[in-house]
């Protein structure tokens, strides 16, 4: 690994450190879901206190942008690496003869090539739950971000009813399955990455390790949840008829401007 490129895994893990104080946040006020709507919501006006706070804001979405800009270099070294590997292996497989092995043999290489796809799999799950946020998460705050700011007296006024809406306006369920896709992807992402960027903070790495178990079932937990939850707000869109007189003028507004339609 070059001098820079570790450079870069270091801005990479303490950017994702920052942010991974956001997204517990997010992720523990839609467990509350689970709950009852109303917990929920009073847990998001108090959370949003630290999160909408100007000063968080801007750390935070400078931590984002850092880290996207981080981790392509790194997705651009590795890239450079795993082409020099394969190619050399290659090579090696051409200009090499198999004179066979014994059953001893055989069974070490069978269990180092298990745990191998082991850790390869959570790494990539790691990896591809990053791209699957950075591919969502810019949609995301557009959508409860920036259009509360400037189509509303009160961005706060953005809450939980809007995703219950969007789960009853859009067909085929749209929206039940990106929340739980992003939800699951922030959860997994989050979990295997604290891990992973604290021991690189400390000079150290987890390639090539497996993933603890209490980890796995802490990240199993946080998927469970998070999806009931995500249903349960379901359920509530579908029987509440309880929308505040302000709360649906601000349905219209938002979802007019998606050209959808509120009745």
């Amino acid at each position: 690994m070059t001098t820079s490129t570790a450079t870069f895994k270091q801005i990479q893990a303490a950017s994702g450190l920052f942010m991974a104080i956001f997204v517990t946040m997010h992720l523990v006020n839609h467990y509350f879901l689970n709950s009852s709507y109303e917990r929920a919501h009073s847990i998001m006006t108090l959370l949003r206190q630290v999160y909408q706070n100007p000063v968080f804001e801007v750390l935070f979405y400078v931590a984002m942008m850092t880290h996207f800009f981080a981790n392509y270099h790194t997705f651009q070294s590795r890239s450079k690496v795993t082409k020099l590997h394969d190619k050399k292996k290659n090579d090696n497989q051409s200009s090499s003869i198999t004179i066979g092995s014994n059953n001893k043999n055989k069974k070490k290489q069978v269990t180092t090539k298990d745990h191998h796809n082991i850790v390869d799999y959570e790494l990539k799950g790691h990896r591809y739950a990053g791209y699957t946020l950075s591919l969502l998460v810019v949609a995301h705050v557009l959508a409860v971000r920036l259009v509360p700011l400037v189509y509303f007296d009160n961005a706060q006024d953005f809450d939980y009813s809007f995703a219950a809406m969007a789960i009853v306006l859009f067909p085929y369920q749209f929206f039940t399955i990106y929340y739980i896709l992003l939800g699951m992807a922030g959860g997994w992402h989050l979990i295997y990455g604290v891990r992973s960027a604290i021991a690189t903070l400390r000079g150290r790495s987890v390639q090539g390790t497996t993933f603890p178990m209490p980890l796995k079932a802490f990240a199993s937990i946080s998927h469970i949840l998070l999806i009931s939850a995500v249903l349960a707000l379901a359920k509530y869109a579908t029987t509440t008829t309880e929308w505040s007189e302000q709360q649906e003028k601000l349905h219209r507004t938002f979802f007019q401007l998606l050209r959808i339609q509120v009745q």
